[in-house]
C-alpha cells in the first residue's frame, strides 16, 4: 500500500513538473521525495536563510563564508533526516500538541514577554515569521520526543567516563579572561582642529579629570554619550585591535594613542580577570552533556541509516 501510495504520488509529481500552473510562473523545483512528502528548493532556500542567519550571529567574513559551505554540504541531508524522524514519530502516535504551549509560555517568562502578541511582535523585529516558528519548534520537539523513545535507553553515562573526560579535556571548559575597558575614540570628521593637538588637549586632560570625564567631554560618539564606558568582554569577544591594545596593560592603566578604525584610540584597564579552569564539580552538568549527546548522536546516526533502508528517498540532482 505504502508503495503504491508513493508511485502515485511520484506520478503526480511528475506530471505537475512538466507544466505551469499559471502563466509566466515556474512550479518550485523539487529536490527531494521522502516517502510520501517533498522537499522543494523553496524548502531548502528558508533552511539555508535561517541556518545564515543563526551563523551570522556569532561568525564574521571568511569564518562565516567557511560555515555556511560546510553547512550547505549537510542541510539536505539533515532536512531528509527531519522528514524521516517526523514521519516515524506519526508512525508512533508521537506528538507536541500539548508541549508546545509549555514551551512557549516558558519562553514568554524567561523573555519577561506577557502574551502572544508581544511575542509575536518581538520576533517580527528579527524577521521571524511566528507561525514558522512556531511549528519548527513543534517538530523539534516530536524529534526530542521520538530520541527519546527509541534511544533513550540505551544511552549510559558512567561517572568514571565525567572524570576521565574532564581530566583529557580540561581546556574545553576554560573560562577566558574578563576586561572591563573604558576608551575614548576620536573620529577625525568630529573635529576641527589639528588631530595631534586635539590627542595633547586630551592628554592634559586626563592628568587632571577622571577618565570617564574626559570621555564625555572629548570622545565621539557613542562612547562620549557613555562616559567612555566600552563595557565587560571576555577575551574572545574583542575586537583583534583592542584585545593588542588591552593586554599590554595592566589594572588601571591607561594606554598610548593607537589607530583604530578610521580614527585614534585611548583605552583604560578598569579591571582584568584571569583566564581560569573551573574544578571539575562547577562542570560536571556540561561534563554529562556532552558525553550524552556524543554518544546520542551515534545512536542516531545508525538509527537514521536504518530509517533510510526502509523508506523511498529521491534525490533530484
Amino acid at each position: 500500500m505504502k508503495k503504491l501510495k508513493t508511485l502515485a504520488l511520484i506520478i503526480l509529481l511528475i506530471f505537475i513538473s512538466s507544466f505551469r500552473l499559471f502563466p509566466q510562473q515556474e512550479v518550485d523545483k523539487i529536490l527531494a521525495i521522502v516517502n510520501d512528502e517533498i522537499i522543494t528548493q523553496y524548502d531548502y532556500d528558508r533552511a539555508l536563510r535561517d541556518l545564515t542567519k543563526f551563523l551570522s550571529k556569532s561568525l564574521r567574513g571568511e569564518e562565516l563564508k567557511k560555515a555556511l559551505e560546510k553547512g550547505k554540504k549537510t542541510l539536505l541531508d539533515n532536512m531528509i533526516q527531519e522528514k524521516l524522524l517526523i514521519s516515524k514519530a506519526k508512525e508512533l502516535d508521537i506528538s507536541a500538541d500539548q508541549d508546545i504551549d509549555l514551551y512557549i509560555e516558558n519562553i514568554k517568562k524567561q523573555n519577561k514577554i506577557s502574551s502572544d502578541e508581544e511575542l509575536k511582535k518581538a520576533l517580527s523585529r528579527e524577521g521571524i515569521n511566528y507561525k514558522e516558528w512556531r511549528e519548527k519548534i513543534k517538530k523539534q520537539i516530536v524529534q526530542q520526543k521520538l530520541i527519546q523513545k527509541v534511544l533513550g535507553d540505551k544511552i549510559k553515562v558512567e561517572n568514571s567516563e565525567l572524570t576521565e573526560y574532564y581530566s583529557k579535556h580540561k581546556e574545553e571548559f576554560k573560562k577566558p579572561a574578563e576586561y572591563k575597558i573604558f576608551a575614548i575614540y576620536i573620529d577625525p570628521t568630529d573635529i576641527n582642529e589639528d588631530i595631534d593637538s586635539y590627542k595633547n588637549k586630551i592628554d592634559k586632560a586626563l592628568k587632571g579629570k577622571k577618565f570617564s570625564e574626559v570621555a564625555s567631554e572629548y570622545s565621539s560618539e557613542p562612547l562620549k554619550s557613555k562616559k567612555g564606558n566600552l563595557g565587560v568582554f571576555k577575551e574572545n569577544e574583542l575586537a583583534p585591535e583592542i584585545l593588542s591594545i588591552v593586554k599590554k596593560l595592566k589594572k588601571g592603566e591607561i594606554s598610548k594613542w593607537e589607530k583604530y578604525k578610521n580614527g585614534w584610540i585611548k583605552v583604560k584597564l578598569v579591571d582584568k580577570k584571569k583566564a581560569i579552569i573551573p574544578p571539575f564539580q562547577d562542570v560536571q552538568e556540561k561534563v554529562y552533556n556532552l558525553i550524552y549527546r556524543k554518544k546520542r548522536d551515534k545512536l542516531l546516526k545508525q538509527y537514521v541509516k536504518e530509517l533510510k533502508k526502509e523508506s523511498y528517498i529521491k534525490i533530484f540532482s
